[in-house]
């Protein structure tokens, strides 16, 4: 059986193969159809499926920033400051003496709340005032006597007997003695009241009327300038938030502006109350911001809270706009204008300064809507963000 197998198998190959050798050229092109064919079929089977046409790549989806309209916020830390919350403060060194006071206790404007003592109790300050005192009371007892004294060498120069010339000497002279006493007096005051002022920076007073709501200090504890002494309450708390800051960048703040604070991820609108007409010594401008009334519970006084103060967009001129709407190069700069049609227009600006996250610049009108967004190309439609 299995020879007739490859009987039946071999027979029609010899046939061929004889077949082929006896037409060379045709057997050779039907091969090369065959090849061709079985070509044809595998990239049939191997091509993708049409997905139709090629889509149209998505607008971009930009920020604006419109010149005149929009304020540039810039974001900073501010610290909370408790209004009706006030701190008593050592304004020299010392070591606590005595305490008058305890927590709780309502206390006076003026009332003395502790003493102090920088020669371990020998009270050389008290010691001072006193001296001083009696050099007072002793200058205005000799003052009326001087004064007798004066009036009879007064009517002594003007005797008939004495020449005009020591008349004019004595007289000016007793113009000299009456200043010099008017100076004496003067002196002793301002001696008495220098010794009593230097004896009260031991003697902290209230500087409001409140409660003691804290003591943080103890008997015997030594303390230095600045020192917390004792913290009042005046009952009427509100939670204010100070924020520093160069006066170069003050200069710029925009009081109508809509300055955020940022708690817990959300956004609230907080009002000027204070702005620093002066510099302190480290260049920096004090702002006062009042704090909606409810969250004021929740800020703690001391704490350093997230905010974006407001700006004047337009300055005279010029305009102060976010850094990332600028495209520095060597010519100056440039941004990109969205026009009517939403496409992204090239302008040329004059840039004047960087000042902190923004850019004062020239060139561009109120109402021009600047794109903020460095991916953007010149001529790129854009969908804009409705904010």
């Amino acid at each position: 059986m299995f020879k007739a197998f490859i009987s039946r198998v071999k027979n029609p190959l010899d046939r061929t193969w004889n077949s082929m050798s006896h037409r060379p050229v045709t057997s050779f092109v039907v091969i090369l159809l065959l090849l061709f064919g079985i070509i044809f079929l595998s990239n049939k089977l191997r091509a993708p499926k049409d997905e139709g046409a090629p889509q149209t790549p998505a607008e971009r989806s930009v920020s604006l920033f419109t010149i005149g309209t929009d304020s540039p916020l810039l974001p900073t830390q501010g610290e909370v400051k408790d209004s009706g919350i006030i701190d008593v403060v050592a304004i020299t060194p010392g070591i606590v003496k005595r305490l008058l006071v305890i927590p709780g206790q309502r206390v006076t404007s003026g009332q003395t709340l502790l003493e102090l003592t920088s020669d371990y109790g020998a009270n050389a300050g008290a010691l001072r005032t006193q001296i001083a005192s009696e050099n007072q009371s002793l200058t205005e007892e000799t003052k009326s006597l001087q004064k007798k004294l004066l009036e009879l060498q007064a009517r002594i120069a003007k005797d008939q007997t004495t020449s005009s010339r020591e008349k004019k000497a004595a007289t000016t002279n007793l113009k000299i003695e009456k200043k010099r006493l008017n100076a004496s007096v003067t002196v002793s005051e301002l001696s008495t009241a220098l010794s009593a002022a230097e004896n009260a920076s031991l003697r902290p007073r209230a500087i409001v009327s409140g409660t003691v709501t804290s003591l943080p200090v103890s008997l015997g504890d030594f303390v230095n300038a600045g020192t917390v002494l004792a913290t009042l309450s005046t009952g009427d708390e509100m939670a204010l938030i100070e924020v520093k800051l160069p006066a170069s960048i003050a200069l710029l703040f925009d009081p109508n502006g809509k300055s955020i604070l940022r708690v817990d991820n959300q956004d609230y609108p907080i009002i000027p109350r204070f702005f620093s007409p002066n510099e302190d010594s480290a260049g920096l401008v004090t702002l006062q911001f009042t704090t909606p009334l409810e969250i004021q519970k929740g800020l703690i006084d001391h704490s350093f809270v997230t905010l974006e103060v407001a700006l004047g967009s337009t300055i005279e001129e010029s305009a102060l706009v976010p850094l990332d709407a600028l495209f520095r190069d060597k010519e100056g700069g440039s941004v990109l204008v969205l026009d009517e049609n939403n496409t992204a227009l090239l302008k040329r600006v004059t840039l004047e300064k960087i000042i902190g996250n923004f850019a004062l610049i020239r060139g561009v009108n109120s109402g021009d809507r600047l794109i903020i967004d460095r991916l953007t190309a010149a001529g790129e439609h854009v969908n804009p963000i409705v904010r």
